[in-house]
Formats: C-alpha cells, structure tokens, sequence
C-alpha cells in the first residue's frame, strides 16, 4: 500500500516546525499457530498490527507480533528531530475468540529498531529480521479494551533519519509472550482510512528557508463559523490538518484566488490550513473558537 505523505511549515518568530505525517510503506502481521505449522506462512494482507499469544482454533496456541516500515526519505538526512509520535487505533475486528473483546491481559508491549531487512510479502515468523533493544520503546498495559496509543519514538526516528539505509523499520511484540496477553492495532491495510498508523515527524530548524511574505492570508483567526482564504495564483491543493495531521477537509485543483470555508462542525481547538501550488507548501496555523 502507498505511504500517505504531508510535509508543512509551522512558522515562528525564531525559526521553522517542519511537519511530516506519513502513513507505513509497509507492516506485516508475524503469526505462528502451532497446530497448524504457520511458520512460514507470509501475512502482509492481515488488517492488525498487533502483539497477542492466545489459544488457536481447535487447540495449539496463536501467536502474532507486527512489523512496520515508514518512508523516512522526505526528511533530511541531517535534520534534528523534535519529536516523532505513532499513532495507534485500536483494532478488534476479528471473527471470534476472546480476540473480540480488545485489548486484554497483561499486554505490554515494546517497540524496537529492526536491524537487518525483510520483504513484506515472504516474511514471516521464522524469517522474521532481528531488531535491537537499544532506544526500545515501551506501550504499558492498557488501560481499557479499546485504547488508542500515541508513542513518542524519537530515537527510533531519529537514527533512520541519520542513517537511511539502515530504516529496516520496527517491531511490535508482547513483553510477556504466555496466554492471555492481546494488544491489537489497526494495519495500514485496514478498511478504515482515520485508522491505520500513522507517523507524525517535528523538525524544527532555523537553516529552513522560505519567503513568509508570499504565504497565503486566513482570517478571522481565531474563527468560529467562517474562514476566508485569500490564495496565490493558480491551481492549489487546499487541506485542512487537525494537530494530531488528520485530514478534516481537502479541495482539489483550485482555481479561486478567494473562498469562504464553512468550519461550524470542526470540533474546538488547533487546526492547520495548508495550500499546494506547484512544488510551493504554505501552512498557518488557525484557532476554532
């Protein structure tokens, strides 16, 4: 599946936030059923993105843990990271067993660097590559069956950053590998959009050059039923963020160089307008009162 990518500017008095969101180029789902001698079997297709051990269909135990791999190229190789957030959605669609009920059991869960390379289409359980406990990132126990996480993975980032041709990507899996134990996410193979992962990056640096002057004017900010853009020439890719990168409303291919946008239903708080013209990125930040 293709990787979503979105990259803005936040501009301050001091210096640039560049923001990139980015949905995986590739995760897998690494199942074993020993019953039924899965081990090798590749599972790029499956909709979860998940760590569980749990008794299989007809006895034996079944097991999984998740690979995932982002696309990190549109960040410079020697930017600095701010800080990089995955966001992770719960996923319960499975068709029966305790699986159902969500998270559950003593599920905590690490994230680690993977440290050599794998295909998402023959991985699997015996195949699956070794990863690194060196900035190891910890999901605690949930703390409800249907809890999303949001985990700050900032040296993980940052190291694929400084070393592109080491991104093999990184591992999901149970600190405690018994029965009973299921922490289950939606895949970016997941029928839902709003809910595959996705990887929000901040750089902020001061050597990001760009004419402020010519960035596109919003107002009333802060708003509360209308926004007004007044827009460069030409066609423009117009979209609205919300501040965890969620697209809220996008307008393709627009030739007016002003329009009134109607944000009554947008929920209180942060948003971000961005236009695209060309190979031009332009964004500012707007209050919904």
């Amino acid at each position: 599946m293709k990787t979503i990518l979105f990259s803005f500017l936040i501009v301050s008095s001091s210096a640039f936030t560049q923001v990139t969101t980015l949905n995986p180029i590739s995760d897998v789902s690494l199942g074993y059923h020993d019953n039924y001698n899965t081990e090798n079997n590749n599972y790029s297709t499956a909709p979860q993105f998940a760590g569980f051990v749990q008794v299989g269909t007809q006895g034996g135990v079944n097991s999984n843990r998740g690979l995932i791999k982002f696309d990190l190229s549109s960040i410079s190789q020697t930017a600095v990271i701010d800080s990089a957030k995955l966001f992770l959605y719960m996923y319960n669609g499975y068709s029966g067993g305790p699986l159902t009920a969500g998270h559950y059991g003593d599920n905590e869960c690490y994230l680690r660097r993977v440290t050599s390379d794998w295909g998402d289409l023959t991985v699997s359980w015996n195949t699956q590559p070794s990863a690194t406990t060196v900035d190891e990132v910890t999901l605690s126990q949930s703390t409800s069956s249907n809890q999303d996480y949001v985990v700050r993975v900032d040296n993980i980032v940052q190291y694929m950053v400084n070393n592109p041709s080491l991104n093999y990507g990184m591992k999901l899996g149970l600190v405690n590998e018994v029965i009973g134990n299921n922490l289950s996410f939606h895949s970016n193979n997941s029928l839902d959009p709003l809910k595959r992962p996705t990887l929000v990056v901040y750089v902020r640096t001061a050597d990001l050059e760009e004419n402020t002057s010519t960035i596109f004017n919003c107002y009333p900010n802060p708003a509360n039923d209308n926004l007004t853009l007044e827009l460069i020439d030409g066609k423009k890719d117009i979209k609205i963020y919300d501040a965890v990168g969620k697209t809220i409303l996008e307008i393709s291919e627009l030739e007016d160089s002003k329009i009134t946008v109607d944000i009554t239903n947008f929920n209180s708080g942060i948003y971000f307008v961005s236009v695209v013209n060309g190979s031009k990125s332009f964004t500012k930040k707007i209050i919904k009162e």
